[in-house]
Order: C-alpha cells, then structure tokens, then sequence
C-alpha cells in the first residue's frame, strides 16, 4: 500500500511515522505527483503535527540531530525519488545508530549527495539575491532548482531587520515575507500570478496589499487575494541555521 502525503514537511513526516510503526505501506508519495494504475493501492494520510514530532525526535534520538538535517534538507530538493532515499537512509539509521559518516554507504549517498547540492544553492542565492524597494517594501524574485526559500529567509530576515521584505520564488509560487518582527511562508495563488505578472504597476500593488494584510489581525479580506499559508520557523530547523 503506498501512502500519500499533501506534499508538507508535517505531512512526510507524519507518514514515515506510520510507515514504520505499521510496516504496511510500500512507498509514500506526495498526493500532487501521484500517478494512479489500475493495480494501484493507496492510502490518503492526513497530516499530524503530533505524530511529526514523534518522528523527527525519534531520529534526532536514535540516529543524531545531523541526519534530521540531512533529510530535511533532501525534502526541500527537486529530487523526484526523495522520499525513497529518505526511507532507506532512516530504515538503516535505525537499526545501526548514527550513520551520518557512512558517506559511501548505498543507503547514505544519496541524501549527503542531495544535502550538498541544496546546501549549496542556499548559500550561493545568499550572495546574489538584491532586492527592489516597491513602495517601501524589499521586493526580490527568484526561481531556485531547490525549495529554499525558508532556509534563506532566517539570513535576509536578520540581515534587513529593520525593513519589510518579500522574496518570491517565482517557479512555486512561494513567499517567504517578514514585517520587521517575524517571517512567514506562503503561497500565492496562480490566478491571481497569471493575471497579474505582467502588469508591473497592477502587480506591484497587489504585493504591497499583501504585505499589509499580514501585519493585521483582521484579515478578511486576504482570502479573496490569495491562499495564505503562514508558517512559523520550526524548532528543530533553528538549529540547523546556526
């Protein structure tokens, strides 16, 4: 039986947990590219912070704090078959402890090869990112290989603590923002892009009313201009910026 994700860090999370407490799912995929045949056998898993947790201290206790990292960072990577690497390297860490200098190790390469190469991404879009202000408001757009737009946001987020500021990761349609206080992520819906991205003056209202919108409480108004995810900055990924 497969197992199928929303496509979340809490959502892999949460079903490697189940995988390995039941032992009855072959694979996990993420339900957005899952291709269904007729001999197909899934379950839907629905996202548990709880259960998320659990696994992540259970690697960080039974393997180490650096193979958390290591798989977080393989799950922001492009890679397609990243939930199967991350399988097989937690299968084996579980069982012989902490494997995380097993470089040549089948099981363990792949996640080292995948943490170098987002790792660095991350520190090569440190360098070159540069920002417009719109109105007030640090604008820059991007289009990284790897999902690192929260991996970046700590660095900008304290480099420019006195600013509003707005990163946009223009192949997902994500947005790490911050409002001289926190950082958000979140995503921005396509409608609304492909209407709006080619109208400068247009799109360069719509992000200042973004902004706006998320330093309020009240935000009624937000759901009709996009999908908004906030998400604070995980405990666990703090130590890995460090």
């Amino acid at each position: 039986m497969d197992y199928l994700y929303d496509g979340t860090y809490t959502g892999f999370m949460t079903s490697l947990y189940l995988h390995f407490k039941y032992r009855e799912s072959t694979g996990i995929y993420s339900k957005k590219f899952y291709q269904e045949s007729l001999t197909s056998n899934y379950k839907i898993v629905k996202t548990n912070e709880d259960l998320s947790q659990k696994m992540e201290g259970l690697i960080r206790d039974k393997i180490s704090s650096r193979a958390l990292k290591l798989i977080y960072y393989s799950f922001l990577s492009n890679e397609e078959k990243k939930e199967m690497f991350i399988i097989k390297f937690v299968k084996l860490g579980l069982i012989k402890g902490n494997i995380t200098g097993l470089y040549s190790h089948e099981d363990t390469f792949p996640l080292q090869k995948i943490y170098d190469k987002v790792s660095k991404e991350k520190h090569r879009f440190l360098g070159i990112i540069r920002f417009k202000d719109i109105n007030g408001v640090l604008f820059s757009k991007y289009s990284p290989d790897h999902d690192i737009t929260e991996l970046i946001m700590p660095h900008f987020s304290d480099r420019y603590k006195n600013e509003n500021l707005i990163i946009f990761d223009e192949k997902r349609l994500k947005a790490g923002t911050y409002n001289k206080n926190e950082w958000y992520l979140s995503k921005i819906d396509k409608r609304i892009y492909d209407k709006f991205k080619d109208e400068e003056e247009i799109y360069e209202k719509m992000w200042r009313e973004y902004f706006n919108s998320i330093s309020i409480d009240d935000r009624k108004n937000l759901k009709a201009q996009f999908q908004f995810v906030p998400y604070r900055y995980r405990k666990n990924i703090t130590e890995f910026n460090k």
